[in-house]
């Protein structure tokens, strides 16, 4: 497949589809207000404010605060994007858990390294690739 999307890619986006829609048939206020809380405790967890967050999403801060003090739910675009920016995945913040076939402490430790990338420098990106392929390498000599 092209744009540097392969088959995991679609089958995470297909899972969160089918999760976005069973969430929001089932969702009352108490989902609504564990969605806001999960969003701002993940955020503080990579040492984001609100602000930031609403940055790196191109949003208002208003838009953003009115998801986490639960005024409103994001869209399905926007949760994706959530998502990414916190480098979490919808299941975790919807409350579904991990994935099948990962443990939630894993998926969690990537999810903070994608965070951490999301704002690096061109050159701050490229030290970490050596440093990570250095890192691998180093490993498979063991």
């Amino acid at each position: 497949m092209g744009g540097g999307y392969g088959q995991r890619h679609f089958v995470f986006l297909a899972t969160t589809i089918s999760r976005w829609r069973e969430w929001g048939g089932s969702r009352d206020k108490n989902d609504m207000e564990e969605l806001g809380e999960k969003l701002r405790a993940r955020a503080r967890e990579l040492g984001l404010s609100d602000t930031e967050v609403a940055r790196r999403l191109g949003l208002s801060q208003s838009r953003y605060a009115n998801y986490v003090v639960n005024k409103r739910e994001p869209d399905f675009t926007t949760f994706v994007k959530i998502c990414r920016v916190l480098g979490t995945t919808p299941d975790l913040l919807l409350g579904f858990g991990a994935l099948p076939g990962t443990s939630s402490e894993d998926e969690q430790l990537r999810g903070d390294i994608q965070a951490a990338v999301q704002s690096m420098s061109s050159q701050a990106l490229r030290t970490t690739a050596e440093v990570v392929a250095a890192l691998s390498a180093y490993r498979r000599d063991e």
